[in-house]
């Protein structure tokens, strides 16, 4: 099992109560550190193209 297999599965296992009762500084880079990697994997699934006119809409402008 990867590395990312494993944090995907202990995420999977995180409450909202784990969240809350880190002190406020672990909290903080926790969430800097979920979000650099939310980034990057939306990013990278940027090929994957979705249908419909309200993909359209945040590609391209309404008037065209």
């Amino acid at each position: 099992m990867s590395v990312i297999e494993k944090t995907i599965a202990l995420l999977g296992g995180i409450s909202p109560a784990d969240v809350m009762a880190l002190p406020p500084a672990q909290r903080r880079r926790f969430a800097d550190i979920c979000k650099h990697w939310a980034k990057l994997a939306e990013r990278h699934g940027d090929s994957v193209r979705k249908g419909g006119g309200f993909a359209d809409l945040q590609t391209r402008r309404r008037d065209e």
